[in-house]
């Protein structure tokens, strides 16, 4: 009997060893990625998220899901398929990261995430998902005294690609566009006269989420 035991044992290990040897770093047959959809500014789940696994190789959806109360998500597949594969997300009041890698508003706590990427690896990846909210800023500029000359305001919007350029007399014009919110943003403008430079103004201000700063100037 004790021989049998020592047989079985030896057989085991034995057993077990071709397997280590086969799958050194005991990958799974399948890849993982979960994690939780979160607010970039104050940390908090979203609800109603929806988080997206792409084909990297050819960006074809593969699967989806809408995020609950705890904004938790979790995908299984089966890595043999792709070569790698990325997730992303959107939600409503939120810039999405579906073609952004990084934001310029400098978020606490890691900040905002862009889109995500896992190669084939056979694990579980936790990947936590950090939107910006969405604020806005309104530029307001109205001319109150008087220029004979040329006179041109330029400012940089959030989403603009370019420099907004606004020229003439008696100029009183805004604009408003989307911002992160939740988080400090430097917002400024300049004002050329005759074509040369007259004033560059540069602030700090506090963009609240899903709110509207209203920057107002008279020249």
């Amino acid at each position: 009997m004790k021989t049998k035991i020592i047989f079985h044992a030896l057989l085991s290990l034995g057993l077990l060893s071709a397997c280590n040897k086969d799958n050194p770093y005991n990958r799974m047959d399948h890849t993982e990625v979960k994690g939780r959809l979160l607010d970039a500014s104050t940390g908090e789940p979203i609800e109603g998220g929806t988080i997206y696994l792409t084909d990297g190789g050819s960006w074809i959806i593969v699967d989806s899901l809408i995020t609950g109360a705890n904004g938790e998500y979790s995908f299984k597949y089966d890595h043999e398929e792709y070569s790698y594969t990325e997730f992303w997300a959107k939600a409503p009041k939120y810039l999405t990261n579906k073609n952004i890698g990084t934001w310029s508003a400098d978020y606490p706590n890691g900040g905002a995430t862009g889109r995500g990427f896992v190669r084939e690896n056979g694990r579980v990846n936790n990947e936590n998902i950090r939107l910006p909210p969405v604020g806005y800023v309104k530029y307001h500029f109205k001319q109150v005294q008087p220029y004979t000359g040329n006179i041109e305001v330029r400012f940089l919007p959030y989403d603009n690609l370019g420099v907004v350029s606004w020229n003439g007399q008696g100029l009183n014009r805004s604009y408003t566009s989307i911002y992160p919110g939740g988080v400090y943003y430097h917002l400024g403008y300049s004002i050329l006269r005759n074509g040369q430079l007259d004033t560059s103004v540069i602030d700090t201000l506090y963009i609240s989420r899903f709110d509207t700063l209203h920057y107002y100037h008279e020249f």
